[in-house]
């Protein structure tokens, strides 16, 4: 049943915690999750059988960390199933009404503690999905070995518990920076280049030629040895209205 847990998720609700409340105390979450009971550290003796918290280890296939069952969950367990829940080690439950928190955790050893306060899950509700007795799924890590975890865990044992929600708000106002606008060249580009039909002869005293010059000149006159007197009429006016237009040369191979 180990593909119950092909979504790991403890990773990152833990960081989401951190982000969003540091060091304040987070709400129970609701929202169903499934881990595998790999280790009981603590449970009923033969002096108290009857149930009360038991301290446990929970994975998601990927990391674990410590996690104590309320007295209500272990109640409630013996309850549906009639049997204590710590005769399900290793078995895969879904858990709700769960938060993280900063505690001494039993180390198992008659009633001693850890010297050092470390992260723990605290879970109001479990409810047995099956497979007791299956080894622990997946190559496990703790949770708070991460670096980002170490972090959190630094900062809430000095009072300082929003060490990654300063760093995730810093974060989110750089991202919404508008970009720098970009750098203009100090070159400014050429003009482009225009082309015949856009220039404009300005010629003191120059006129456009006619339709009359145009077509005088596709006859080209100027082969013919004596031009005739048509001809030389209509080249002395166009001397006449275009002086700038018509060459010296033209007008001397008509004047022989």
């Amino acid at each position: 049943m180990g593909t119950i847990l092909r979504k790991p998720w403890l990773l990152d609700y833990l960081l989401g915690v951190a982000r969003e409340f540091g060091g304040e105390p987070a709400p129970l979450s609701e929202q169903k999750r499934l881990v595998q009971i790999v280790k009981f550290i603590t449970g009923p003796t033969e002096r108290n059988p009857n149930p009360f918290e038991i301290w446990t280890e929970v994975s998601d296939g990927t990391h674990f960390i410590p996690a104590r069952l309320s007295s209500a969950a272990v109640d409630r367990h013996l309850k549906d199933h009639g049997e204590r829940i710590s005769a399900c080690k290793t078995g895969y439950f879904s858990i709700k009404q769960y938060r993280p928190f900063l505690t001494h955790v039993p180390t198992g050893v008659n009633d001693e503690i850890e010297s050092m306060a470390r992260l723990a899950l605290e879970i109001e509700s479990v409810g047995l999905i099956g497979s007791k007795g299956e080894p622990p799924f997946g190559d496990l890590t703790l949770v708070t070995a991460e670096e980002r975890m170490r972090r959190w865990t630094g900062g809430l044992l000095k009072d300082q518990g929003d060490i990654l929600k300063k760093d995730y708000l810093r974060q989110q106002q750089f991202d919404k920076k508008e970009p720098a606008p970009q750098e203009t060249s100090p070159f400014v580009d050429n003009p482009p280049l225009k082309t015949p039909s856009d220039t404009k002869l300005n010629v003191v005293g120059f006129k456009q030629p006619s339709a009359e010059l145009w077509k005088f000149f596709a006859r080209d006159p100027l082969r013919n040895a004596v031009p005739s007197e048509k001809d030389r009429a209509l080249l002395d006016k166009i001397t006449g209205e275009y002086p700038l237009f018509v060459s010296s040369e033209l007008t001397k191979s008509y004047d022989h």
